[in-house]
């Protein structure tokens, strides 16, 4: 089941970024401007992926997960081939909010199956590996548009039954839709495993009065844990979003060339990334206490600030070099967060909680990370070639501001461990419950 979550992750994670390498000839084709594109890169997807996320998790709390998935998978894949036949910009936009749609269903039910699979001490690994797969994608799915545009161009699809061949960047849409059948079929082959723990909140009469009773209670701890994953979203998501623009129009290169360059390198380092957050997250570094993992939050995104020196980089193997690294700090932090999710919120909660991480993430991070780095492209500096910069003017605050968040709610923690001892009585209120 892991396996299959890691693959669902890839996926997912080539169909929500396979425009970010397509974004001239898109903008070509659709004759769009460069905050339009933004706004498919971000606000289109995030919009049903945040706001279906919070009912979807509780769904997921209560229903079984495997079908959930089906359906999800089936969605999103379904989305992002339409979006390879969409005639006009609005077409394409409405398709994006599908896949966010369909997305939405994998967090929770990936992290809430994890969670009953394995117990505490156990689950960074699997966490770690379903994060690989969300890695893995985004190398994967710049080297396979690469690819496929490439060989498009060089007329290697005529033996399809098609007249005409779509162009190059629909070709690419519809062939990535299709991988999600793959995923489909296998999760009908697994069993919806038993769940553990479920008894471990009173029985209230209403599953929102719960979760809302749990947040509140706890919102000096998780008011600054979600919006410090927000801010780093905006730095992650605004370089991820822009960077293959920036290679291609910084060295003039095309799709094909940024696939087999950029893809390679962040293939290794979004390698290295999920697997050293399973080795931090069950090592005694991230073991040792209860808030260890919130002391990790904090220095992480400060480990991300070099990768905005990548605008001043005149050799190309050294700015892809660097460029890449943001896939080796995000999974890391993605997959502390889960990781620490899974340790405080009760069973019952997790689903929600973990769309909770997704709306505040999306809302915050995917929508305006994509968004401000365009503006500033086009309405600061007033050229295209200048996007490395404006990723960078984007990206060193918000990762500031990120730590210090993290920070806050680390103290938050410390106190409601302190507080512990008098909250017992009501499991309802309590962060790290299983401990």
């Amino acid at each position: 089941m892991v396996w299959i979550l890691c693959l669902a992750g890839a996926i997912s994670n080539i169909d929500r970024g396979i425009l970010n390498l397509l974004v001239d000839p898109v903008r070509r084709d659709l004759m769009i401007s460069e905050v339009q594109i933004s706004l498919l890169q971000g606000l289109s997807f995030g919009l049903f992926y945040a706001t279906i996320g919070i009912p979807l998790g509780m769904v997921a709390d209560r229903v079984p997960r495997r079908g959930l998935l089906v359906v999800g998978v089936s969605v999103w894949s379904l989305a992002t081939i339409m979006g390879g036949l969409a005639p006009s910009y609005g077409w394409l936009f409405v398709s994006r909010i599908l896949v966010g749609l369909g997305e939405a269903t994998l967090a929770p039910c990936a992290l809430s199956l994890i969670g009953d699979l394995f117990p505490s001490a156990q689950r960074g690994r699997p966490i770690s590996v379903h994060m690989l797969g969300g890695s893995l994608g985004g190398g994967l799915g710049v080297i396979l548009v690469g690819y496929i545009t490439g060989v498009a161009r060089r007329g290697g699809f005529e033996f399809l039954p098609l007249a005409p061949l779509p162009a190059p960047w629909r070709l690419a849409f519809i062939m990535a839709g299709a991988l999600g059948f793959i995923v489909v079929a296998l999760l009908l082959t697994q069993r919806e495993p038993p769940r553990q723990g479920g008894t471990a909140l009173p029985a209230l009469t209403s599953p929102t009065r719960v979760a809302t009773r749990f947040m509140l209670n706890n919102i000096r701890v998780l008011l600054p844990f979600y919006f410090g994953f927000g801010l780093l979203g905006i730095a992650a998501w605004g370089t991820i979003a822009w960077t293959p623009s920036f290679i291609m129009r910084q060295f003039h290169l095309n799709a094909a060339e940024v696939g087999n360059t950029l893809g390679s390198a962040t293939l290794v380092t979004a390698v290295a990334g999920a697997l050293l957050a399973g080795f931090l997250i069950d090592s005694p570094l991230g073991r040792r206490h209860k808030t260890a993992k919130f002391e990790l939050l904090i220095w992480v995104p400060l480990c991300y600030l070099p990768v905005t020196l990548v605008p001043f980089l005149t050799n190309r193997l050294a700015a892809i070099s660097v460029s890449s690294l943001v896939y080796l700090l995000f999974p890391m932090m993605t997959a502390l967060m889960l990781s620490a999710i899974a340790d405080m919120v009760p069973n019952n909660l997790r689903g929600v909680s973990v769309s909770l991480l997704g709306l505040t993430g999306t809302l915050i991070g995917v929508v305006l990370g994509p968004l401000f780095v365009a503006t500033v492209t086009e309405h600061v500096f007033r050229d295209p070639g200048q996007v490395g910069f404006a990723i960078s003017l984007v990206a060193v605050p918000s990762l500031v501001l990120a730590s210090a968040s993290y920070y806050f709610a680390l103290t938050g923690a410390l106190s409601a461990v302190g507080q512990q001892g008098s909250r017992a009585a009501d499991p309802a209120t309590l962060l790290f419950i299983e401990s």
